[in-house]
């Protein structure tokens, strides 16, 4: 796989990491958790981007506090993807459809007694993890996206 180079964008965070291959050992190391592997963890803001010939994933991040927005883009054409969405090692939100997954996180969300408490701390790390089947079910490819948060 070739380096990939970061890109600086002034309007919002772009984080994008390459989408990795047919082996699920491309990306997912044995007991950890998809993306933990890596010891460098780019920051969410102001923007980070990567990309490689498989598609992009992108999270943003437009500043401190603010709501947290990600995609995936893949290139290789596939039937069903499933997406965790993770900060830190908690499973916050997940996908399961027929079309490239996106979506976001607000801010802050209303506790069981109603009151607004925030969705993430800074310096905590988000993650995506995913893998996109065919239409037998087989895996087209694993991917993963990690930074951190301000």
């Amino acid at each position: 796989m070739r380096d990939l180079v970061a890109q600086r964008k002034s309007a919002h965070v772009v984080a994008i990491v390459a989408l990795l291959g047919l082996t699920p050992k491309a990306c997912v190391p044995a007991g950890g958790t998809p993306g933990s592997h890596s010891q460098t963890i780019h920051s969410c803001s102001p923007s980070y981007t990567d990309e490689n010939k498989l598609g992009r994933l992108s999270v943003q991040q437009k500043g401190p506090g603010t709501s947290i927005q990600w995609g995936a883009y893949p290139k290789l054409p596939a039937e069903k993807y499933i997406v965790g969405i993770y900060i830190g090692d908690q499973k916050i939100d997940g996908k399961n459809q027929s079309y490239a997954p996106h979506g976001s996180l607000p801010a802050r969300v209303r506790d069981k007694r109603g009151r607004s408490v925030r969705t993430y701390k800074t310096g905590q790390v988000f993650k995506l993890a995913g893998t996109s089947y065919d239409a037998n079910g087989g895996v087209v490819q694993k991917f993963f996206i990690k930074c951190r948060l301000v």
